[in-house]
């Protein structure tokens, strides 16, 4: 402990207390043991032929040394510590938490909860995900330049916004399998969750998928978009183009009674993001700070608390995002239980959509506007209707490709007869925003650990997420509105000055009146 830097120094008292609580919580069944290494010993030869040191046999398990910066006197250097934790349990593989800095260790409890939750389970839940990726060709020029250097550059590579959820599961020991959702990459079996980010034109078969897996007892995180904008800029004027995309959801879950709204969504709690680019200097382009009704902000108030996944959450930013709507009739004639996870604030509406350029004045609220707030996210549960229900299984689509580009086309075939479901109450999360998980925004905010929070709770239990909750969160005071800016403007400014003015005058008022009762005091012996 001595040997560690400075701002390391506090870390392992802190992991051994961590440790003390799950040793007395478990009533003994968690045993710990403490081990001090130093990266010396695996550079250096061992003392005698045969002997193997600590160090050594450790890092045949993974348990390496890192360097962290430390402040030695009046320099600062780099050195190599050990600060990792190893979990066995009965005969399963050996878990790692290979980094445990002052940085994350807010984290500790629910890394080791986590892990040892699933070292005891039989076997691990299985997750799908199912996002959109774009495969690009390599510019042949590029090819020929990278080739002149000695270097091999494949073909093509794949441009994938969702691909740090995919690794963010595998991190958290989540054994996940990308699909497609089609005929040679289905929904594989033996899955618990499925995820499917940003849906774009699902088809009939697609839809009998999802719906066929949440009526069978599946748990399905849903994240939609249904519209994205492009910002143009000319001196100071500022045009709003939008782009609908037409996920092609609202016919599945229309049947549960959820839809994801066609409008618009705004609100006044609002946040500034840059457009890179959008200006120029000379020949150098800035970045342009836009603030638009639509980049909501999403602080703790807007947040359920009594929910673990988004207890105690960082706030959101909720881009171009759009609210649910809710059936009531329908949700309770199906004995569905909904869950907000997300609301809008009170300050916020709906506009209509529409194709044209849209301008900042265009996004102000208007009396026929409908105030919220709204849903943006809720989880279902309960036993799910068949959609389909005495309907054929729809056919998967046909590719067929072109000399100009590729087409899809339903496969005339029989369409396959009704299949028989064995129902069971399953878990929905539904979400009118996938922008925010995509890899420029995701890192930012509580992003991650909603959608991270989101796949334990209903895949694993949500007693187990309510110990992620316990995370250093922003604390920063709510922005005030326009209008308490103003009220509290007039209160310094005009009612402060007039309310020492009354006070003032008042003490004068009774001063006098006090002095002319004295006088009159004084005066009323010698006229008697």
């Amino acid at each position: 402990m001595d040997k560690m830097p400075t701002g390391m120094k506090a870390l392992e008292q802190d992991v051994i207390d961590k440790l003390d609580e799950f040793r007395i919580v478990s009533k003994g069944n968690f045993q710990y043991k403490i081990f001090h290494m130093e990266a010396a010993n695996i550079v250096g030869e061992p003392a005698q032929e045969g002997e193997e040191s600590l160090e050594r046999e450790l890092q045949s398990k993974g348990i390496q040394p890192f360097q962290v910066r430390a402040i030695v006197s009046d320099e600062v250097a780099v050195r190599l510590v050990y600060s990792s934790v190893s979990l066995s349990y009965k005969e399963k593989p050996e878990e790692l938490i290979p980094k445990i800095l002052p940085d994350n260790i807010h984290e500790l409890e629910y890394t080791l909860a986590s892990k040892i939750h699933r070292m005891t389970l039989p076997e691990i839940p299985e997750v799908a995900l199912f996002a959109p990726y774009e495969e690009k060709a390599v510019p042949p020029e590029i090819q020929a330049l990278v080739g002149q250097l000695g270097a091999q550059v494949p073909e093509a590579y794949r441009e994938d916004q969702y691909e740090l959820l995919e690794l963010g599961l595998d991190y958290e020991g989540f054994p996940v399998t990308r699909i497609n959702m089609n005929e040679a990459e289905p929904i594989p079996d033996g899955v618990k969750t499925l995820i499917v980010i940003e849906p774009r034109e699902l088809n009939d078969r697609q839809r009998y998928e999802i719906n066929k897996f949440l009526h069978q007892g599946g748990s399905v995180f849903l994240a939609v978009q249904n519209y994205e904008y492009n910002y143009s800029t000319s001196g100071r004027q500022l045009t709003i183009f939008s782009e609908e995309r037409r996920p092609g959801i609202n016919p599945l879950i229309e049947t549960w009674g959820l839809s994801v709204a066609s409008e618009i969504l705004v609100d006044k709690l609002h946040e500034v993001i840059n457009l890179s680019g959008a200006a120029r200097i000379g020949p150098f382009a800035v970045s342009v700070p836009v603030k638009l009704p639509f980049h909501i902000r999403i602080p703790q108030s807007g947040m359920n608390p009594d929910i673990s996944i988004t207890s105690r959450l960082s706030p959101l930013i909720y881009l171009w995002g759009t609210p649910i709507n809710l059936n009531d009739e329908k949700i309770k004639a199906q004995d569905l239980r909904v869950d907000q996870l997300l609301q809008s604030s009170s300050d916020s509406w709906l506009i209509p959509f529409t194709t044209s350029p849209l301008s900042p004045s265009d996004l102000e609220p208007k009396l026929v506007h409908k105030r919220g707030p709204f849903p943006l996210a809720v989880m279902v549960r309960g036993q799910f209707a068949n959609a389909l229900q005495g309907e054929n299984v729809p056919p998967w689509p046909k590719l067929e490709e072109t000399s100009d580009e590729i087409e899809v086309e339903i496969a005339e075939v029989e369409p396959l007869p009704p299949e028989d479901l064995s129902p069971s109450p399953g878990t929905l999360i539904l979400i009118g925003n996938a922008k925010i998980f995509q890899k420029e925004i995701v890192q930012s905010g509580g992003h991650f650990a909603f959608f991270l929070n989101s796949i334990s709770a209903i895949t694993l239990g949500e007693d187990l997420v309510t110990i992620r909750s316990k995370q250093v969160i922003d604390r920063s005071i709510n922005r005030a509105s326009a209008t308490a800016k103003v009220t509290w403007r007039l209160f310094v400014t005009l009612l402060v000055p007039i309310g020492i003015a009354v006070a003032g005058a008042a003490r004068v008022f009774l001063r006098k009146r006090a002095k002319r009762n004295y006088l009159k005091a004084l005066l009323l012996p010698e006229s008697g």
